[in-house]
């Protein structure tokens, strides 16, 4: 009987002993899940979900440890700042990968091993990523992408990391369901942008544009459009650009999302590119204000990575008079912000960097010098095989090998951006075309009523352009997104792009030919919007230039170079003909009453090609300088 009692005692505790077993380990795979759907949150939304099983981290600490229990101790030391101990722990469970089966922790692991590596062993480190990335599953957990981009995104500022980044993202879609597909787009368009792959940077921001309208995400939307429009600024195509981008914020300040000012900021620091690229430092400022104005909004940590780009940005306002040590001032202060930040999440910042140090060599005068760091950011781009930046540094490249005479590298980079200007805009009219038309095929049939095809797709593409939902024939629409490629929308002349363009093809032409470049500058034109508002300021640039769209013949055209600055390019005249036209211009505007009877004037700086070659556009600029500086309201030549 006793021995009965015994053997029933026994088998009672051993079931208590195994339930208790698997209720522990129960806990421990609850507990691990629950980390893995805190590491796939972003960081706004972490402050929601809190990680604290207390009584489970009790136990934990008396035990011998396995991997999982060495793995939650490593997390929930790093989650209460406690590194030391998560390094420890973390230590202890890597040795350990080999016990256990959860897919979760040998991620997590192999991705700590891999930034373990990414500096000594650069080779290792990928290896360790790609075995990171076999671990998860991407078929049913509907978050897995964000561990994709989690285990990529340290690889974005490597040598060839980007491509990297891009292969391992286009196999994870291969095994992802619709929703990972979705995620991995978002980010792998801006992967395509960074290395130029044009095309498909265009088909995979729509698609994301789409599919973001159909859920109703206006953050991902408005930061799509955001995203799109890099790629029209990177071409010449401004007005585009700013019209997406002005349609993101149009979507943002509507929302109440928390995330709303960092999409503003993002908004802001593209219209400095545009703007910067266009030389327009009015709208410029305007922009790099706005940035400023939103400190206090995000984090310091997450605005920090708009400050400094606004810094270098407001680097590239001051001129050569008085203010290099105004633009020396904020390079410093943006690289030391650069210095102090662990991460800085905006693609390519430290090459802005040196493109801002580069244009203050520029001001005090050190051509060679800003050679050197424009030379030296182009090549940091070139290592990368990014394309950000790449029309602001191949442009004042230009420009200072024209200054220092340097033909052969002059020629070399006048062909790269003719590629840019020529080959690419053709190429992204034709793919934001194709692509927007196919990939909304059953939204564009043919129905009655245009504007409800509008609403239906809510995208901007539709509305920034009009015309994609008007005309039927492909190639009308084709000829139509050219125009708008070329001209720009306020003044109706041809825009700086395609003066780019035009300017360099004449370089390339003839060399017994001769041409005349008239840089023409509006007088005081800052003090005119103050006094009288943008409004007058507009109404000047419109009348202005409709003037000289009647009067310009088939040997003259007229560019919006940025602002209220104007180029005007004069073929098969003698030198005292286009002088006499130039003055024709200057006293015709000076003739012009506008509203409330006010005149404005405007000053001209002239260069022959024939006496100036590859600096004629440098020359023009020194010319109008002189105009300026000999009291406005004449020509110089």
């Amino acid at each position: 009987m006793k021995s009965k009692t015994l053997k029933i005692i026994f088998i009672l505790v051993t079931i208590s002993v195994l339930f208790y077993k698997m209720c522990y380990i129960y806990n421990l795979n609850q507990e691990v899940s629950n980390i893995k759907r805190h590491h796939q949150l972003n960081n706004y939304e972490k402050e929601d979900f809190k990680l604290n099983n207390k009584t489970l981290i009790s136990l934990l600490n008396k035990n011998n440890k396995n991997v999982e229990e060495n793995f939650i101790l490593g997390y929930y030391s790093k989650y209460n700042g406690d590194l030391d101990n998560a390094n420890k722990y973390f230590n202890s469970a890597t040795k350990q990968i080999k016990n256990t089966n959860n897919k979760f922790i040998k991620y997590y692991l192999y991705n700590k091993l891999a930034n373990k590596f990414i500096e000594s062993d650069y080779e290792k480190a990928k290896q360790y990523t790609t075995i990171a990335l076999e671990n998860i599953n991407l078929k049913k957990d509907n978050k897995s992408h964000v561990l994709v981009w989690n285990s990529l995104c340290k690889y974005i500022d490597k040598p060839d990391g980007v491509y990297f980044i891009i292969e391992n993202m286009e196999k994870s879609m291969e095994r992802s369901n619709k929703e990972n597909i979705f995620g991995l787009t978002e980010n792998l368009a801006t992967m395509y942008y960074i290395v130029g792959a044009r095309e498909k940077t265009i088909k995979s921001f729509l698609y994301v544009i789409h599919t973001a309208n159909e859920k109703g995400d206006t953050y991902l939307k408005s930061k799509s459009l955001i995203d799109l429009s890099l790629m029209f600024n990177d071409v010449g195509a401004y007005d585009l650009s700013e019209a997406l981008v002005y349609k993101a914020l149009s979507y943002i300040n509507k929302t109440d999302d928390d995330r709303k000012y960092n999409l503003r900021l993002y908004a802001y620091t593209s219209l400095c590119e545009v703007n910067l690229n266009k030389k327009d430092t009015e709208n410029l400022k305007k922009y790099i204000d706005k940035i400023y104005k939103l400190e206090g909004k995000i984090p310091q940590e997450h605005y920090n990575d708009y400050l400094v780009n606004a810094k270098i940005f407001e680097s590239m306002t001051y001129d050569k008079t008085n203010e290099y040590k105004k633009s020396k001032q904020c390079i410093d202060e943006a690289i030391k912000i650069l210095k102090e930040e662990k991460e800085i999440l905006l693609v390519d910042t430290d090459i802005l960097a040196i493109a801002g140090y580069a244009n203050y060599e520029y001001l005090i005068g050190e051509y060679y010098e800003a050679i050197k760091y424009y030379e030296m950011a182009y090549n940091k781009m070139y290592e990368r095989k990014s394309r950000c930046y790449e029309i602001l540094i191949l442009t004042n490249l230009k420009e200072l090998y024209h200054i220092v005479g340097d033909t052969n590298k002059f020629n070399h980079t006048n062909e790269s951006l003719e590629n840019i200007y020529s080959k690419y805009q053709n190429e992204i009219a034709t793919s934001y075309l194709k692509n927007s038309i196919s990939e909304y095929k059953e939204a564009i049939k043919l129905e009655a009523d245009f504007k409800n095809k509008i609403t239906t797709l809510g995208i901007v593409i539709f509305v920034l352009t009009g015309f994609i939902v008007t005309v039927v024939s492909y190639n009308i629409k084709n000829k139509r997104l050219e125009a708008e490629l070329k001209i720009d929308p306020l003044t109706k002349v041809y825009n700086r792009g395609y003066f780019n363009l035009m300017y360099d093809t004449l370089l390339k032409g003839d060399g017994d030919m001769d041409f005349y470049v008239a840089m023409l500058d509006i007088d005081d034109f800052k003090q005119i919007n103050d006094n009288y508002g943008h409004q007058f300021g507009d109404e000047v640039l419109v009348g202005m230039c409709r003037f000289f769209r009647r009067n310009l013949n088939n040997n003259c055209s007229i560019y919006r170079y940025g602002g209220e600055e104007f180029i005007i390019i004069i073929k098969d005249k003698t030198k005292k003909e286009v002088l006499d036209k130039c003055e024709g211009y200057r006293k015709t505007i000076e003739s012009m009453t506008w509203s409330e009877n006010i005149t404005v004037t405007v000053s001209i700086g002239v260069a022959s090609f024939k006496e100036n070659k590859y600096n004629t556009l440098g020359k023009a600029d020194e010319n109008l300088y002189l105009s300026k500086f000999n009291g406005k309201n004449r020509v110089s030549i």
